[in-house]
C-alpha cells in the first residue's frame, strides 16, 4: 500500500496518521505482546503507539520508500515500550542512601498496630466485598489463587491460560482496589 503524500504525512491530517495506524497495528500489537511492560493495558500501549506515529510523522528525513519508514516506525516503537519498562522499573527502586533503620518510634508504632482498630477493620472488610463485587469471575480466581500462595507461573497453570493474563488481571484488580479505598 503506497501513501499518497508519502510516509511523512505532509498534510498534517489525522487521517494519514490513523491509515499508518491501521497499517501497522499487527506490529503494534505483535510488541506489546513481546516485551511485557507491568500495568500496560493494551488500550495504553496503543495510545502510546498513536503518539510515536505522531512524532515520528514529522521528523522522518528518510525517502518515502515504505521499507525505510517501517524500520524507523518498528525502532521508534519498540524504542518508547523499552522506555515505559524502564520508567515503571525506575518507581520502585528506593536511593540506598534512603534506606536506613528504623527508629525506635518507628518500631514502636509498627508494634502497636494501630491498623487493627475495629472501625478499620470494618473499613478493611467493606473494602474487600466491594472489590470482589467489582472483579470479574476470572479476576476473583486469580486473586484467590494469589491469596493461597500461588505464584503466577502456578495461577497461569491451574486456570490455564498465560502469565500475562494472569498479571493483567492482577494489575486490574490493584487498580480497582485503588479506587475503592481513595473513595
Amino acid at each position: 500500500m503506497r501513501l499518497k503524500q508519502g510516509p511523512r504525512g505532509r498534510d498534517g491530517g489525522n487521517g494519514k496518521q490513523e491509515e499508518i495506524f491501521q497499517r501497522y497495528r499487527p506490529l503494534i500489537i505483535r510488541l506489546w505482546r513481546r516485551y511485557y511492560v507491568a500495568g500496560l493495558e493494551f488500550a495504553d500501549w496503543e495510545q502510546e503507539a498513536r503518539m510515536v506515529i505522531v512524532r515520528v510523522l514529522e521528523v522522518y528525513q528518510g525517502s518515502e520508500d515504505g521499507e525505510q519508514f517501517s524500520g524507523f516506525l518498528k525502532q521508534s516503537l519498540v524504542n518508547r515500550i523499552l522506555d515505559l519498562y524502564r520508567a515503571r522499573k525506575a518507581h520502585k527502586r528506593i536511593p540506598a542512601g534512603e534506606i536506613g533503620a528504623l527508629t525506635p518510634e518507628a518500631e514502636e508504632m509498627l508494634q502497636d498496630q494501630p491498623w487493627r482498630q475495629p472501625e478499620e477493620l470494618v473499613h478493611g472488610r467493606f473494602c474487600l466485598r466491594q472489590l470482589i463485587a467489582a472483579c470479574s469471575p476470572f479476576e476473583r480466581q486469580v486473586l484467590l489463587s494469589f491469596n493461597q500462595g500461588y505464584s503466577i507461573d502456578e495461577v497461569a497453570e491451574r486456570l490455564q491460560c498465560t502469565k500475562r493474563q494472569v498479571q493483567s488481571a492482577m494489575g486490574r484488580s490493584r487498580r480497582k482496589m485503588m479506587k475503592i479505598i481513595q473513595s
